[in-house]
C-alpha cells in the first residue's frame, strides 16, 4: 500500500494546514528544518492508519492510497475514521498489528534508546518463535522465583514479632501516662483562663494609640480658619451659577419686551370677530364634518361590500353550474384517501415551489476576479509610493532663489536691476524646474499605473492619491461582489437536480391523484374546491344573494345622510365668507375650508393668547431678578464673608478642614468604642490612661506565656483519653500474637515452593537447549543478514532467549559481544533498523505491506555505513515494491542520497509551508521573492512590509504576530532583528527574556522591545475580549452533541456562520437542521460557552482598545502624549493587518 496524498488539515503543533502530494512509489526525501512538519507528516499517517493513535486529539486529516491496484481514500475527523473508495464507504484495508507500527516508523529517539518497547515486543515474539510455537519462557517462568523468594515471608515474620514486643513496651508506657492526667487538666484551666485575656492586650494597645492620636490631631486645628462648619465647599460653585443665571434673566427680560412690540402691530389691523366665531361653534361644525366623512367613508364600504358580494354570488353560481337534482354521497374511506392523495399533491407543489424561488434568488454565471485582483494589487502599491513634487512647485522655488540671488547682489552693488534681467530670471527659474530631479516615487507610480491600465479595469476619475483610494475602495467592493455571485452560481448548479427530483416527484403525485378521482366519478378540475360539498355551496350561494339585497338598501340610505349634511356645511361656511366650490363638494374640500377659517381664527386668538404670556413672563422675569440678587447676599452672609476674596480663602483650608475633622471623629469613635471592650478589665484601661506602655507589655508577654501552653496541653490530654479508649475497646496484644502465628505458617509455605521451583527449572532448561540448536526465525535469519550488509560484516546480531529475549552484537574484528549499550550510536542504530525492518516484513504476511518511515535515522551514521544502509534500503524499495520516507533537517544529506546514484523524490517541508503561508493581497503586503533579508534603505513601510513578506494578523495566534506590526516606525531595528533570526512576537519574548539576545541591543532599545511587546500583549487581549474563539471541526466534535446522522448539516450551518458560535445556535434554534434535539442544543450551547465560543463580556471599540494598550505602554514610565501616540501607531497597525478583524467589526 503506497502513499500518493496526504492532506493535513489540523492536527497538534501544526500551526497552518498542509499538503503532500505526488508522492514516488520508491524512496521519497522529506527535508525542512526543525518544526517544519516533517514529523507531523509521520503522526498523520499513523492517525488515519490506526484508529488507536491520537485518540484524544483533535484532528482533521485524509489521505489518498494505492492498495492492490485501487486508489483508496482514509479520512479522519476527531475519534472517526472512515474509508472510501470512489466516494462509497468500503471496510478498512487488512493491515499489520498496531502493535507493530513502530517498526515502520523508525524516529532517531527510537533508535538511540537501547530499550525500547519495539524491540521488547520483538524479542518476546522471536523468543516464542525459537520454542517452536510454545511460550516456553513462560512454562519457565511459572517454575522461576524471585531472587528474594522467602524473604518477603521472613521479614513478615520478624516485624510481627517486633510488633508484638512494641505493643507490650506500649501497654507500659500508657499505664505511667493516666497517672499525670489531673495535674495536665489544672495547668490547662489556667492556660485557658489567659487565652481568653489576650484580645483585651490587642484592644489596649490599640486605644494607647488612638490616645496619642487624639493629641496630635488637636495640635493640628490651630492652624484652620474659625468657623469653617459653615461652609460646605460648593460656595464657589453657586455663587458662581447666580451670577450666570442673573445675566441670563437680564437678557431674557430685554428680548420679552422685543417679542411684544413685534406682537401688538398686527393685532390692530386684523377685522375677525373672534366674540361671534367661538371655538364651540367652530367644533359643532367640525363635528358635522366627521359625519360627512363617516358617511362617506361607509358609502365606499358598502359600495365595496356590493361589489364583493355580487362577486361572490357570480362565482358561486359558477361553481354550482346548475342547480343540483340529488345529494353526492361517497363513503368515508374514500374521503380520507382522496384527502391524502390531495396533501402529498401540494406538499409536492410547494416544495417544487421553494427550490425554484431559491433558483431564482442566485446567479447563474461566474465571473473571472483576476482582473480585479491584480488591479487592486497596483493601486496598493501606487498608494504607498512616494508622491513627486508637481513641476509648478519646481519653477516657484527657482524663481524665489535667483530673485533672492539678484536682489542680494544689486543691494551689495548699489544698483537696480534692469527689467529685462527679470525677464531672464524667469526663464532661468523654468529651466531649473524642468531640470530638477523629481522623487523616486514616481517611477513607481508610473509603473503600478501601467500594469493596472493592463487589466483593462475601469480606471480612478483621476490618478490623485483622493480619487485613487475612492477607487481601491470600490474595487473591494467589486471583488466582495464578484465572490459572492460566483458562490450563488455553484450553489444553483447544485439545486438544479434537487428541481429535477421535485417536478418528478410532484407529476407522480398528480398522476396518481387524477386516476383516483376518475374511478369515484369527480372531475379533477373541482376537486381543489370540494366538488363532494355540492349542497354546502347551494346553501353558500343564497347566503351570498341575501347579503347582495342588504347592502344595495344600505347604499340608498347613505347617500341621501350625505346630501344633507352636506348642504349644511356649505352653509356655514359661506355665511362666514369662504369660497366654497360650486357643485357636491367632498368632506375633503369642505374640510380645507373649514380648516382655513379655523386657523385663521387660532391665529388671532393666538396673538391676544402671547401678549398676556409675555405680560406674565416679564413680571415673573423681574421677581427672579430680585430673588437671585437676594440669594447672591444670603450666600455671602451664610458663609461668614463680606465678598468672594474672603470666600476664596477659606474654601482652599476645606478640603484639609474636612480631612481633619473626618479623622477627629474616627479617632473619637474609636476611643469610645476600645474603652467600652476594656470595660471589664479595669487593670489594663488603667494603664492606658496613665500612658503606662512598658508595664502593659510586660503583662502581655507573661499573659501570652500561659496562654501559648493551651494546644499542646489540650492536644497530649485528648491523645491520653483517646489511647486510654482504644486500649479498653480493643484487643491489640491478642491480636499481635495470632499476627505471629500467621507469618510463621507463611514463611513454611514459602520454603515448600522453593523446593519444588529448583526440580521444575532443571527439566525445562534441558528441553529448550535441544530445540534452540535445530530451529530459527526467518525474521532473525534476515535481521542478522542486513545488520551484516549494514556494518561491512565488522558485527554480527545475536539473540540471546532468556531474561524475556535480547538483541546483542558481536564484533567480528575481536571476536567479543557487544550490548546494545555498548554500541556505538552510529552501530546500534543500524542493528535497530534491520530487526526492525527484517521483523516488519515477516508481521505483515497476510496484510497490506504498509510504506517505511525513517525519522533522522542514519543523522549518527558515518558516509560508509551511511552508503551501505542507503543501498539496503534501496534493494527494499525495488525488490520488495516498498515506498520508503527518510525524514530529515540536514540539507547535506540530498548530496549523499544522490551521491549513491539513488533515484528520490524530494519533497521541500519549508517550500510547502512558505507556499501555503503566501498572502497575495497587496494591502496585507507582498511576499518577497529575494532570498536575502532586504535592508529597509529608501523604502516606506508598506512596501518594506511588502519585500519582507509580513503575513496578516491572527490575534488567536499571537504568537505567530510579525515584528513588523510592532516597529512599523523603527524598520533599521526590524531589520537587525531578521537578520537574528527573530520573525515573530513568540520569538520575541523569548529573546527579550534571553541574556545572550540582549546583548546585541542598547539600553534604549531594549526598553523600546520590552515596551512594545508588552503593549502587543495588551493589545491582543484586548481584542480577545467580547470575541468568542471561531467554531471548527474539533470542538462540535468534542462537544459530544452532534451525531453522525447531523455532523454534515452542523457542518455546513459553521461554514455558512463563519465559525461564529452566536449565529450558529440563533440558526440551529430556529430548526435549520430539522429532528436537531433542544436538550443537545442546550448542551451544545453550554459547552461552547464553558471553552470560550461564547464570551459574556462585551466588545470593547477600537478606541477602548487603544486606551488599554496607551495604559500597558505607561507602565514603562514614559510620557502621557508618548504613550497615546504609540498606543494609537501600534493598534492601527495591528487592526489594519488583522485578517479576522474586518470580518468580525
Amino acid at each position: 500500500m503506497k502513499l500518493r496524498r496526504l492532506d493535513i488539515r489540523r492536527l497538534p503543533g501544526m500551526t497552518t494546514p498542509l499538503a503532500v502530494e505526488d508522492l514516488a512509489d520508491g524512496i521519497n526525501l522529506v527535508v525542512g528544518p526543525n518544526a517544519s512538519g516533517k514529523s507531523s507528516l509521520l503522526r498523520a499517517l499513523r492517525a488515519l492508519l490506526y484508529r488507536e493513535e491520537s485518540q484524544k486529539d483533535a484532528v482533521d486529516l485524509e489521505a489518498t492510497f494505492d492498495a492492490a491496484g485501487a486508489s483508496i481514500n482514509a479520512e479522519r475527523v476527531g475519534a472517526s475514521l472512515r474509508w472510501t473508495q470512489r466516494g462509497a464507504e468500503i471496510r478498512p484495508p487488512s493491515l499489520p498489528e498496531h502493535r507493530f507500527l513502530a517498526c515502520y516508523t523508525l524516529r532517531i529517539e527510537d533508535l538511540l534508546s537501547s530499550e525500547g518497547k519495539t524491540e521488547e515486543a520483538i524479542a518476546a515474539e522471536v523468543s516464542r518463535q525459537l520454542a517452536g510455537g510454545f511460550d516456553l519462557r513462560a512454562v519457565k517462568d511459572s517454575f522461576s522465583l524471585k531472587r528474594n523468594h522467602g524473604k518477603p515471608e521472613f521479614d513478615a515474620y520478624r516485624t510481627a514479632k517486633s510488633a508484638l514486643e512494641a505493643k507490650q513496651r506500649d501497654h507500659a508506657e500508657l499505664r505511667e501516662r493516666e497517672s499525670e492526667l489531673s495535674t495536665l487538666e489544672a495547668r490547662l484551666a489556667d492556660a485557658r483562663e489567659a487565652k481568653d485575656r489576650l484580645p483585651s492586650y490587642a484592644a489596649a494597645k490599640s486605644l494607647l494609640a488612638l490616645e496619642r492620636r487624639r493629641q496630635e490631631l488637636r495640635q493640628e486645628r490651630s492652624a484652620f480658619f474659625p468657623e469653617l462648619d459653615r461652609l460646605h465647599g460648593d460656595e464657589r460653585a453657586r455663587l458662581k451659577d447666580l451670577d450666570a443665571e442673573l445675566e441670563a434673566k437680564e437678557t431674557e427680560r430685554t428680548s420679552e419686551n422685543r417679542k411684544r412690540d413685534t406682537l401688538e402691530n398686527p393685532l390692530r389691523d386684523s377685522t375677525l370677530d373672534l366674540a361671534a366665531l367661538t371655538q364651540g361653534v367652530l367644533d359643532a361644525e367640525s363635528e358635522r364634518l366627521r359625519g360627512l366623512r363617516d358617511i362617506e367613508r361607509n358609502l365606499r364600504d358598502y359600495a365595496e361590500k356590493l361589489g364583493a358580494a355580487e362577486a361572490t354570488a357570480s362565482n358561486r353560481l359558477a361553481a354550482l353550474g346548475a342547480t343540483p337534482t340529488a345529494s353526492l354521497s361517497l363513503s368515508p374511506t374514500h374521503l380520507r384517501a382522496l384527502d391524502e392523495k390531495l396533501e402529498k399533491r401540494q406538499g409536492d407543489t410547494r416544495a417544487l415551489a421553494d427550490l425554484e424561488r431559491q433558483a431564482a434568488n442566485l446567479q447563474e454565471t461566474e465571473l473571472s476576479l483576476d482582473a480585479l485582483h491584480t488591479a487592486r494589487r497596483e493601486l496598493a502599491i501606487w498608494l504607498s509610493a512616494t508622491e513627486p513634487s508637481r513641476p509648478t512647485t519646481r519653477f516657484w522655488m527657482g524663481l524665489v532663489t535667483l530673485a533672492a540671488l539678484s536682489a542680494g547682489v544689486s543691494v551689495a552693488a548699489g544698483v537696480l536691476v534692469h527689467p529685462a534681467a527679470w525677464a531672464l530670471l524667469i526663464l532661468v527659474a523654468v529651466g531649473i524646474a524642468l531640470v530638477w530631479p523629481s522623487p523616486a516615487g514616481g517611477t513607481e507610480r508610473a509603473t503600478a499605473k501601467t500594469r493596472f491600465e493592463q487589466t483593462h479595469v475601469s480606471p480612478p476619475e483621476t490618478w490623485t492619491r483622493d480619487r485613487v483610494e475612492q477607487r481601491l475602495r470600490s474595487l473591494e467592493e467589486e471583488l466582495q461582489a464578484g465572490i459572492k455571485r460566483n458562490h450563488e452560481a455553484e450553489k444553483r448548479r447544485g439545486l438544479a437536480p434537487e428541481i429535477v427530483r421535485a417536478r418528478n416527484a410532484l407529476e407522480a403525485s398528480t398522476e396518481a391523484l387524477e386516476a383516483f378521482a376518475r374511478g369515484l366519478g369527480i372531475g379533477t378540475a373541482q376537486l381543489d374546491v370540494g366538488l363532494f360539498r355540492w349542497a354546502q355551496l347551494v346553501t353558500a350561494y343564497e347566503e351570498a344573494h341575501t347579503e347582495v339585497l342588504r347592502l344595495r338598501s344600505q347604499v340608498d340610505r347613505a347617500s341621501q345622510e350625505a346630501y344633507a349634511t352636506r348642504a349644511q356645511l356649505v352653509s356655514f361656511l359661506r355665511t362666514h365668507a369662504v369660497q366654497v366650490p360650486e357643485g357636491a363638494p367632498d368632506s375633503s374640500t369642505l374640510g380645507g375650508c373649514l380648516r382655513d377659517l379655523a386657523r385663521r381664527r387660532q391665529e388671532q386668538q393666538t396673538t391676544v393668547e402671547r401678549l398676556a404670556q409675555l405680560e406674565k413672563t416679564q413680571a415673573r422675569l423681574s421677581d427672579d431678578i430680585g430673588r437671585l440678587r437676594h440669594q447672591r447676599q444670603k450666600l455671602l452672609e451664610k458663609a461668614g464673608v463680606d465678598d468672594e476674596q474672603h470666600l476664596e480663602r477659606r474654601i482652599e483650608q476645606l478640603g484639609k478642614w474636612k480631612d481633619w475633622k473626618r479623622k477627629h471623629t474616627e479617632t473619637e469613635a474609636e476611643i469610645r468604642a476600645r474603652e467600652t471592650d476594656l470595660t471589664s478589665r479595669p487593670a489594663l484601661l488603667e494603664m492606658v490612661r496613665a500612658n503606662d506602655e512598658p508595664s502593659l507589655l510586660a503583662s502581655e508577654h507573661q499573659t501570652r506565656q500561659r496562654a501559648d501552653e493551651y494546644d499542646p496541653l489540650a492536644k497530649t490530654i485528648s491523645a491520653i483519653g483517646h489511647e486510654l479508649d482504644i486500649a479498653r475497646k480493643r484487643r491489640e496484644l491478642e491480636d499481635c500474637r495470632e499476627t505471629l502465628t500467621q507469618k510463621i505458617e507463611d514463611l513454611e509455605r514459602a520454603f515448600d515452593q522453593a523446593l519444588s521451583a529448583e526440580a521444575g527449572a532443571l527439566l525445562l532448561e534441558d528441553v529448550e537447549a535441544e530445540y534452540n540448536d535445530t530451529s530459527q526465525p526467518q525474521s532473525l535469519k534476515t535481521a542478522r543478514a542486513w545488520f551484516g550488509r549494514f556494518t561491512r560484516h565488522e558485527f554480527e546480531l545475536r539473540f540471546d532467549s532468556e531474561d524475556r529475549g535480547r538483541f546483542f552484537a558481536r564484533d567480528t574484528r575481536v571476536n567479543e559481544n557487544r550490548k546494545l549499550s555498548e554500541l556505538s550510536s552510529g552501530t546500534r542504530m543500524q542493528l535497530l533498523i534491520a530487526v526492525r525492518l527484517a521483523f516488519a516484513l515477516e508481521a505483515e504476511r497476510g496484510h497490506e505491506p504498509l510504506p517505511l518511515f525513517l525519522d533522522e535515522a542514519l543523522t549518527t551514521t558515518d558516509p560508509e555505513r551511511f552508503a551501505a544502509v542507503v543501498e539496503a534500503l534501496k534493494m527494499l524499495s525495488r525488490e520488495d515494491d516498498r515506498q520508503i520516507f527518510y525524514l530529515t533537517a540536514q540539507p547535506s544529506e540530498v548530496g549523499f542520497w544522490q551521491h549513491q546514484g539513488t533515484p528520490v523524490k524530494i519533497v521541500d517541508m519549508q517550500e510547502l509551508r512558505d507556499a501555503h503561508r503566501t498572502q497575495t493581497d497587496p494591502e496585507r503586503f507582498l511576499t518577497p521573492t529575494q532570498p536575502e533579508i532586504p535592508k529597509p534603505d529608501g523604502h516606506a513601510p508598506a512596501v518594506y512590509a511588502a519585500l519582507l513578506g509580513v503575513q496578516e494578523v491572527d490575534p488567536w495566534r499571537e504568537g505567530e504576530i510579525d515584528v513588523f506590526h510592532l516597529l512599523n516606525d523603527q524598520l533599521p531595528l526590524v531589520y537587525r532583528l531578521r537578520e537574528l533570526g527573530i520573525r515573530d512576537f513568540g520569538q520575541l519574548r523569548s529573546a527579550i527574556e534571553n541574556e545572550a539576545h540582549q546583548r546585541f541591543f542598547d539600553a534604549n532599545e531594549q526598553r523600546l522591545l520590552e515596551r512594545r511587546a508588552h503593549a502587543a500583549e495588551a493589545w491582543v487581549t484586548a481584542w480577545r475580549q467580547g470575541r468568542g474563539r471561531p467554531v471548527d471541526a474539533s470542538a462540535i466534535e468534542a462537544s459530544k452533541q452532534v451525531s453522525e446522522r447531523f455532523m454534515e448539516p452542523v457542518m455546513q450551518l459553521v461554514e455558512h456562520t463563519n465559525g461564529d458560535a452566536r449565529p450558529l445556535l440563533e440558526a440551529l434554534q430556529a430548526k435549520s437542521v430539522p429532528g436537531f434535539r433542544t436538550k443537545n442544543l442546550e448542551a451544545l450551547e453550554t459547552f461552547l460557552a464553558a471553552q470560550g465560543y461564547l464570551p459574556p463580556s462585551k466588545r470593547l471599540s477600537p478606541a477602548e482598545i487603544a486606551q488599554r494598550v496607551a495604559l500597558a505602554l505607561l507602565d514603562h514610565n514614559i510620557e502621557r502624549e508618548r504613550a497615546i501616540s504609540e498606543s494609537n501607531t501600534l493598534t492601527a497597525a495591528l487592526m489594519h493587518a488583522n485578517r479576522i478583524g474586518t470580518f468580525l467589526e
